[in-house]
């Protein structure tokens, strides 16, 4: 969605404003990027993880790949008995510490 408002934006906005906006969508990509990364750690070998992370920066194969990993961590989630809906982790169902 911030990538749609990033092609868009340009035409409407002053030029000091658009740099400010431009530099908030960048910093957005690469967080959003960074936690991928990392979730894929956690689901996946080190080197596939980093292979995931240059196949996310690709548009449509970053979709593709955030699903294999929402995926991957879903089943793993489950596999250890936390109920997993639309909206995440249910939260009575992770185990106390």
């Amino acid at each position: 969605m911030f990538n749609l408002l990033g092609y868009g934006l340009p035409f409407f906005l002053p030029g000091g404003l658009l740099i400010f906006v431009s530099l908030l969508l960048v910093g957005t990509a690469i967080g959003s990027l960074v936690y991928t990364v990392m979730l894929a750690t956690q689901v996946y070998s080190t080197g596939l993880a980093i292979l995931m992370g240059i196949l996310a920066i690709v548009p449509c194969a970053g979709l593709i790949v955030l699903l294999i990993i929402n995926g991957k961590a879903t089943s793993v989630l489950r596999a250890k008995g936390i109920k997993v809906g639309l909206f995440g982790a249910n939260m009575s169902s992770l185990p106390r510490q």
